[in-house]
């Protein structure tokens, strides 16, 4: 039978043996370290930026303000080179051109020639504009052909007068005077009575009567 002093022993050895295990217990846990709760911070979303338009460069040239080189961007239209350009010089457009017979909605690309007619760089518009304004007078007299004035190419617009018959009529005025009457450019080479039957409504000699 145990006495008290052994049943005393007992209890004691057990509180320390108790005490010694959870300090060890609590040295592991400090040195182990337990886990801390994870904080994830949201990340910045990259702003997006557009891409610039790439870089092109055009000449444009003729009938506009300031004639040269221009920086133009990506699906810029031939009205936005014009515009570059300081605008059209109007006054140096052909007698019969206008703006409406160029497409000013193309796009332009990199390296591109781009001319709007101007007055005396184009003879041959020049010649076409002096044709369409022979024929698409308004008036009569405007209609018809003065053989005391009407240049070679004027001439030729008459039917049955070509290149040769127009420069034998010039030849002719120029070596007898002025044509006194319509009847006269038969006196012509190369000109008779059918030809003149055929242009006669369409021929007048300045100071008479159309």
């Amino acid at each position: 039978m145990l006495s008290v002093k052994s049943i005393s022993f007992y209890v004691l050895l057990a509180l320390f043996i108790a005490t010694v295990s959870a300090g060890i217990v609590l040295l592991i846990s400090q040195r182990s370290g337990n886990p801390g709760v994870e904080i994830t911070l949201p990340t910045a979303t990259p702003t997006l930026t557009a891409t610039p338009s790439p870089e092109i460069k055009v000449f444009i040239g003729g009938a506009v303000a300031s004639p040269g080189v221009y920086a133009m961007k990506e699906g810029d239209r031939l009205e936005d080179a014009i515009a570059a350009a300081g605008g059209v010089n109007e006054s140096l457009l052909p007698s019969c051109f206008n703006l409406d017979m160029i497409n000013l909605a193309i796009r332009v690309k990199d390296e591109d020639y781009l001319y709007i007619p101007r007055t005396g760089d184009l003879p041959m518009l020049e010649e076409l504009c002096q044709a369409i304004f022979i024929r698409g007078a308004t008036s009569e007299e405007d209609t018809m052909i003065d053989l005391n004035t009407a240049t070679v190419e004027q001439l030729e617009t008459l039917p049955g007068i070509g290149k040769v018959k127009a420069q034998a009529i010039v030849d002719y005025r120029k070596k007898n005077g002025p044509f006194k009457s319509t009847e006269e450019v038969m006196e012509v080479r190369g000109i008779g009575p059918a030809t003149y039957e055929s242009i006669r409504d369409l021929i007048y000699v300045s100071g008479s009567s159309p």
